[in-house]
């Protein structure tokens, strides 16, 4: 669980297998004591970051010949020395263990327009060089993409490196009193308090990432099926591969080798490998050494809209792209509905999340059975737009689709099954999250806590407040002008707790540069905080800090790798526990939002 909280939140270790630390020190702060231990020697110990063993002995080490030239071309590219260190590595490719020579190179804020820019003078080194990219990630640890951060991976038959490329402040103090997430402090910031830092990871191995394979075939509605030529292509790389048939009086086989990755198939005669929808083609995924099978490549059919499915350019350029059918004209048509899935509960939960794809403008129907007087919750977190539909057996509309939903609180009005569809107004494929909750009765909830001003529109912290935890919010979060709304994405709720990241919009979900803090209560025997499900306490790191009404703070500073994760101040009041925490946070406006979430919430 620990492990998926720093993923939630971005705390990026350059290499995680690779490091033995991840993240800079904390400036120190003479004014604040460190918090009393206590009791919570138990939970600092069992909040500390487990790092995976990794068998240095393993069957990777380091390259034999191009370590030293990488070195040379990294040096050349960043304009700066390179240090070379050995590291125990394990490669997600093969799952082999072993060491590696790990590069660092750390250059000026001024020498490069963006971490993009970095990014593409890196990979022109290895591509020169015949590597290719390869985009498992990660290949040799953790990392992530984002605006201030990059991660590449690239092999050469046996050899395999990762890169990892972040654009940090030379201190980390030169962000206090900066508000906003970390690239609104590298805003701020002159180039010269700017750095790039990059880490390139190098090993070789006995393990070789190898060509995989597509086989299938070819068949025109006709027995007779013409000769033609079978394309693979990456959308996301532009790699492809293609394979000529002969011509039949039945199905022509043919066999596509191709590197790892992601393919759409079609041919040059505007046939194609449909997805399940009709509607676009399939993606097909091929690891190192795998052969796909079964992909049958056939006309697109008809509509009243014509082709059902296009087919792309090909990469060769001999022959044009096939137009399929417009999302205007497949959303005119009365297709039959499919048949709803029904959503049920793990025993003893009250709460499940749903995940799937639509193609262009479809629909993906539910169908939940529950009691009168319950109280449904439901929010959609799709990557385009679509909203909800909810109705119940009786005919009831409890959410029409003029309405452009994606949330729902509802009180139901009888026992019975109620429907709930997906629609899709986008003209691609999108693939969604649905959370879906029907709390128990009300838990036992003193009353004494309740903010007098709801932070977000969904009202959705009140809802669950009545069947976990009663809530402390402030009155708004501040945010920069032009971002979306800020709105809590729930990672817990149950009787006695609540966990919710805080983003920036619906469709980041945790995750990310969007996100933008986190907010948690619990209930508590302790006198001090002892963390929650997801979010351990670092007693270690916290130091007491005074908040409002008499209250007892405990602020635990952010740390910083590829990315920050979130300062947060601890407290706890008439049994519960509360946190509120900001990614890369300053002190100061972190305790004032504690401050303004208990002054909103107590009496």
């Amino acid at each position: 669980m620990r492990k998926r909280f720093v993923l939630f939140v971005g705390v990026l270790c350059a290499v995680c297998f690779i490091l033995a630390a991840c993240g800079a020190g904390q400036p120190a702060d003479d004014s604040d004591e460190v918090a009393q231990i206590v009791s919570l020697t138990m939970t600092a110990i069992s909040s500390e970051v487990s790092t995976p063993a990794v068998d240095a002995a393993g069957g990777l080490k380091p390259l034999a010949d191009n370590c030293e030239d990488l070195k040379t071309s990294l040096g050349a590219a960043m304009g700066t020395t390179v240090t070379v260190e050995t590291v125990p590595v394990e490669t997600s490719l093969s799952g082999e263990t072993g060491t590696a020579c790990q590069m660092t190179a750390v250059s000026g804020g001024a020498r490069f327009g963006n971490v993009l820019e970095v990014s593409s003078s890196l990979r022109g080194l290895l591509e020169t060089r015949d590597w290719t990219g390869y985009l498992q990630l990660p290949c040799l640890g953790h990392g992530g993409a984002g605006p201030v951060a990059d991660q590449l991976c690239y092999t050469y038959e046996n050899q395999v490196c990762e890169i990892m490329i972040a654009y940090e402040p030379l201190e980390m103090s030169l962000c206090e009193g900066i508000e906003g997430p970390i690239d609104a402090c590298l805003d701020a910031l002159t180039p010269e308090q700017k750095q790039y830092k990059v880490i390139q990871t190098c090993a070789e191995g006995s393990a070789q990432v190898q060509k995989g394979a597509i086989t299938g075939f070819a068949q025109m509605l006709d027995p007779y099926t013409p000769g033609m030529t079978i394309y693979a292509l990456d959308p996301v790389t532009g790699k492809w591969a293609s394979a000529l048939t002969a011509e039949t009086e039945g199905p022509a086989p043919f066999t596509l080798e191709v590197v790892p990755g992601s393919y759409q198939i079609f041919s040059s005669l505007g046939t194609g490998y449909a997805a399940a929808d009709g509607w676009s083609l399939a993606a097909i995924s091929v690891e190192s050494g795998q052969t796909v099978s079964g992909v049958n490549v056939s006309p697109p059919g008809a509509s009243q809209c014509g082709p059902m499915f296009g087919v792309p350019a090909s990469p060769d350029g001999l022959h044009p792209p096939l137009i399929g059918a417009t999302a205007d004209c497949i959303v005119s048509l009365d297709l039959p509905k499919a048949e709803p899935a029904r959503i049920e509960f793990a025993a003893g939960t009250f709460q499940t999340q749903l995940h799937g794809t639509l193609g262009p403008q479809g629909l993906e129907p539910y169908v939940l059975y529950a009691m009168q007087d319950q109280e449904m919750i439901l929010n959609l977190y799709p990557t385009g737009p679509a909203y909800l539909v909810v109705s119940g057996l009786d005919g009831t509309v409890l959410v029409s689709k003029t309405a452009e939903t994606t949330s729902l609180i509802v009180r139901l009005p009888l026992t019975q099954d109620y429907y709930i569809d997906i629609n899709s107004q986008s003209g691609e494929t999108i693939a969604y999250t649905l959370a879906v909750s029907i709390p128990p009765g009300a838990a036992a909830n003193n009353g004494r806590v309740h903010p007098k001003v709801e932070p977000f529109s969904s009202g959705l912290m009140q809802s669950l407040a009545a069947h976990s935890a009663p809530v402390m919010l402030p009155p708004e979060f501040p945010a920069e002008a032009g971002t979306p709304g800020i709105v809590p994405y729930l990672f817990t709720a149950r009787a006695g707790e609540y966990e919710a990241s805080l983003d920036y919009g619906l469709d980041c979900r945790g995750t990310g540069a969007c996100h933008y803090g986190v907010i948690t209560g619990m209930q508590t025997d302790s006198a001090v905080p002892v963390g929650t499900t997801t979010f351990p306490f670092e007693a270690g790191r916290a130091r007491l800090t005074p908040l409002a009404n008499g209250i007892t703070g405990y602020f635990v500073d952010y740390t910083c790798g590829a990315n920050c994760n979130d300062a947060v101040v601890w407290w706890v009041y008439d049994g519960y526990q509360y946190s509120i925490g900001l990614k890369a946070g300053p002190r100061t406006l972190v305790i004032a939002l504690a401050n303004a979430a208990i002054t909103n919430s107590m009496p």
